[in-house]
């Protein structure tokens, strides 16, 4: 029996395995590989060094830290299912691995949808980016591309407006983009494209992108130039196996109050996977962990303080 089992091992996971460690809980970290988003960064050939991403240091740190605790172990794997039984958390792992918990903060995150086409992998990082906000001012006077159709695709054109030199904007499927009051200043935009309907199917490039190929809704072929490409067609939120024991957003990220909690006893979440989190960053990430992990060390002492409190009434 674990005091709290983590499931995630990024930047949340890491910095909430840290709180509950230094207040001496024992804690059990669960996740299929360390670090998350803080591995990812791009390496553009105007650059003259890869991108330095804020954060990556502590992550760093904590990673280090965390691996001569005493009281923290990892299991690398991933979760299949959470459950309760006899008042404790019962956590169920895909490959191997049946674990106890008294709490459980989940920092299992986000991951973004991809187009699944050639090029799309081996270029992730050298041009191709699902980060409007990490990775925008990157492409100052620049041509860029941007892939989706939903709110996420129009705030990242709209930014790139600001700074690069040429924008084109992807619509697949022929979403009028005027639903949004965001895609009627695109439209209006002379340094923006807006191609509705049109459908990518291959990132070109050897060592970076230099363009995509396109098929237009009349089914004609065409090649874009361009330094770079955001795709934004979504986010998938790695939090299905809570089942219902989370109340979940519009965008099926989980509810969490003000001290990291969901509308279960003990169940705590932290990062993007929550409602609460904004813009994707690692500094938010760290901070939202680190409450989520002084929250668990309080919900357990308050839970021990009624216990004694019972027993010493009864």
């Amino acid at each position: 029996m674990f005091d709290v089992i983590i499931i995630g091992a990024g930047p949340a996971g890491l910095a909430a395995a840290a709180a509950t460690a230094h207040h001496h809980l024992s804690t059990l970290i669960i996740a299929p590989d360390i670090g998350g988003k803080a591995a990812y960064r791009l390496r553009l050939p105007w650059l003259e060094t890869p991108e330095k991403i804020l954060g990556e240091e502590t992550v760093e740190q904590l990673r280090e830290q965390l691996v001569g605790a005493p009281n923290v172990r990892r299991h690398m794997d991933r979760v299949e299912r959470v459950f309760i039984h006899n008042n404790n958390f019962q956590v169920i792992c895909e490959d191997d691995g049946a674990f106890q918990g008294r709490t459980v903060i989940v920092a299992s995150g986000i991951a973004p949808r991809m187009l699944g086409i050639t090029g799309e992998t081996g270029l992730m990082g050298y041009g191709v980016s699902y980060s409007t906000v990490s990775h925008v001012p990157l492409f100052t006077n620049r041509q860029v591309v941007v892939v989706g159709d939903n709110l996420r695709a129009l705030r990242a054109a709209a930014e790139l407006n600001a700074i690069a030199q040429k924008v084109t904007l992807i619509v697949p499927n022929q979403t009028d983009i005027r639903a949004f009051s965001l895609g009627e200043k695109l439209l209006a935009e002379q340094r923006v494209t807006v191609l509705s309907g049109y459908m990518v199917h291959e990132i070109m490039g050897d060592s970076h992108v230099t363009d995509i190929a396109v098929t237009a809704p009349d089914g004609t072929m065409q090649t874009i130039p361009t330094d770079g490409i955001f795709i934004e067609m979504g986010l998938k939120v790695h939090a299905g196996f809570l089942g219902s024991l989370v109340e979940r957003s519009g965008s099926t990220q989980i509810v969490v109050d003000e001290y990291c909690a969901t509308r279960t006893p003990g169940l705590f979440a932290a990062g993007d996977v929550t409602s609460a989190a904004h813009a994707e960053q690692i500094l938010i990430a760290l901070g939202e962990g680190t409450k989520a992990g002084l929250s668990v060390c309080t919900y357990l002492l308050e839970e021990k303080e009624c216990q004694l409190h019972q027993q010493a009434v009864g």
